[in-house]
């Protein structure tokens, strides 16, 4: 009988539909054309139909020869036969896959060469560039450089220039600010004298104020003593009369 677990098993028909043998040998053997014409090449695919064709032909050969056999045996040997069929199928997948995973490995170890290979060449390009960069770059620099050197002198004789032009601005200015505050100094200095001169006027006039204060408050005071005096001389002579 066939295993539950094969690929290509397929569950055996009724008695009442087993009328006739060969028409359901056709059939189940067409499924298997078609599914072994999904799992492997036209080689491959020739190769087992032809040996298919063969079992065909030898079943019908011994349906001919052998009349004694039930339908139900003939049945049990084709399902022995498919299941031979059925390893030889998966005998085939196997060393396909084997042989699969072999090229895929050599095509994943190709591909890493391959990347190797083109990332030597990209670094030797993108090497080759640099190196091309930097000699254009030398030779414009050699080409540019009494450029530069001109560059670099007409703009020093130009700061130097503009320097001499701004010290003698400020220069100038310094000198300007000198003189201002020289005569901001001197009229400071007269506006002082001025000012001392006045004050010593008015310390003098009032020195003089405060003598002539002095010598009225004093000449007051003896003119008032002498009115005592003789007041209390009077009134002394007044008590003894």
């Amino acid at each position: 009988m066939l295993s539950k677990q094969s690929p290509i098993c397929k569950p055996l028909p009724s008695l009442e539909h087993l009328d006739n043998s060969n028409n359901t040998i056709q059939v189940l053997v067409s499924i298997e054309l078609n599914f072994i014409s999904t799992m492997i090449d036209s080689k491959i695919f020739s190769a087992i139909n032809e040996k298919l064709s063969k079992t065909q032909a030898s079943i019908r050969q011994q349906d001919q020869n052998d009349t004694t056999i039930s339908k139900i045996g003939q049945l049990e040997i084709m399902d022995s036969r498919l299941m031979t069929i059925d390893g030889s199928i998966n005998s085939v997948q196997d060393k396909y896959q084997k042989k699969f995973n072999e090229y895929k490995e050599q095509l994943i170890e190709e591909d890493k060469q391959y990347k190797e290979q083109l990332a030597e060449i990209k670094a030797q390009e993108i090497k080759s560039l640099e190196q091309k960069v930097f000699e254009r770059f030398d030779q414009e620099a050699a080409n540019d450089f009494p450029k530069l050197q001109e560059e670099i002198r007409n703009e020093s004789n130009d700061r130097e220039e503009l320097d001499n032009t701004l010290i003698k601005k400020i220069n100038e200015e310094s000198q300007k600010l000198v003189e201002t505050i020289q005569g901001e100094k001197k009229a400071r200095e007269e506006t002082e004298e001025s000012i001392l001169e006045l004050l010593r006027d008015m310390v003098n006039r009032i020195k003089a104020e405060l003598e002539n204060e002095k010598k009225e408050r004093e000449s007051s005071e003896e003119t008032l003593l002498s009115l005592l005096e003789e007041t209390c001389t009077k009134l002394n002579t007044a008590t003894l009369i």
